[in-house]
């Protein structure tokens, strides 16, 4: 350490302590910043679309699968999210009245086009049937 003058010595023999401490909170710091780092964040994103139409989807959702994390698409049918998961992985990609798809991401920042499938359901007519029944009918007695 340089010390400009002999109080300052002083000073850091009376507060050796202090500086250890502060010292070994730095290490520490150090330590866990560059162990956090380590993680893997995997950055993904893409575009989905309609494979008849060609149209954009937005709100469509990108889920990683078997967990609650993901994100829905913008208006643009764009979508971007960073995952904390060891590759590859999987994500769902849904949107209501179209078949949902599985996709294995293997590459981090992976530029991904989706395009899904209309699903249609055929349903019989329904019928709606109704009868008024007037003011005075509801007040007779039965």
């Amino acid at each position: 350490m340089f010390c400009k003058n002999r109080s300052d010595a002083s000073y850091v023999k009376k507060n050796k302590r202090r500086f250890s401490t502060a010292l070994y909170i730095l290490q520490a710091a150090f330590v866990f910043g560059v162990s956090f780092s380590a993680f893997a964040q995997v950055a993904i994103r893409g575009v989905i679309i309609d494979v008849e139409t060609r149209e954009r989807l937005a709100g469509a959702t990108v889920i990683l699968k078997d967990s609650h994390t993901g994100t829905i698409t913008n208006p643009d049918g764009e979508f971007e999210i960073t995952f904390q998961e060891a590759l590859p992985f999987t994500i769902v990609i849904s949107y209501m009245g179209y078949v949902s798809q599985d996709l294995v991401v293997d590459s981090p920042g992976q530029l991904i086009n989706i395009s899904l499938k209309p699903d249609a359901y055929f349903i019989d007519d329904v019928e709606i049937k109704a009868s008024r029944l007037s003011e005075k009918q509801k007040e007779s007695p039965r």
